[in-house]
């Protein structure tokens, strides 16, 4: 309930109450939700003995349910009200730290583990976009910056991978 509430003062006139209708249901169900993620994380860890190798399981299990879900008309009419590229640059953040967790944990195994964030880069993506405001920015962004192709993103990991494997990238 403190997270609720905490939240609820930061959105100063926008914030409703636990008195609103089905808000209770939401609290309890978030809680429920995230108590439930929690078990089933400590439950992955513990089976796999290793907290990095159940990030590496787990971080692309959840962001790779995420787009699924995004596929259901309820859950996608939802996701209109999430900030522009909040899910983006978290999924990114988090990616960016498993990977230097996996270099620092087997690297001593002679295992090489890199992350490559090549920026602005022309791809099929760009195409999915409904949100016109999003795919307009998406546009003005391909004007103002070169991207890159998928042929300058292989040159890259090819050159990434051919290094001494001391050279950490």
């Amino acid at each position: 309930f403190v997270t609720f509430f905490v939240g609820q003062a930061l959105l100063g006139s926008h914030s409703t109450s636990l008195g609103e209708p089905h808000v209770l249901r939401a609290v309890f169900g978030a809680a429920l939700y995230l108590t439930m993620l929690c078990l089933f994380s400590a439950g992955v860890t513990t089976m796999l003995h290793n907290q990095t190798l159940a990030l590496g399981v787990l971080v692309p299990f959840f962001f790779l349910l995420s787009p699924i879900l995004s596929a259901v008309p309820k859950v996608k009419t939802l996701a209109h009200y999430f900030p522009d590229y909040a899910v983006y640059a978290a999924t990114k953040a988090g990616l960016t730290q498993l990977s230097a967790a996996l270099r620092t944990e087997l690297g001593p195994r002679d295992v090489r583990v890199t992350n490559v964030e090549p920026g602005l880069t022309e791809t099929e993506l760009g195409g999915h976009i409904d949100n016109p405001e999003l795919a307009e920015q998406l546009g003005g962004m391909f004007a103002a910056i070169p991207a890159l192709t998928a042929e300058d993103v292989a040159d890259l990991i090819g050159y990434t991978v051919s290094r001494r494997r001391e050279v950490n990238l």
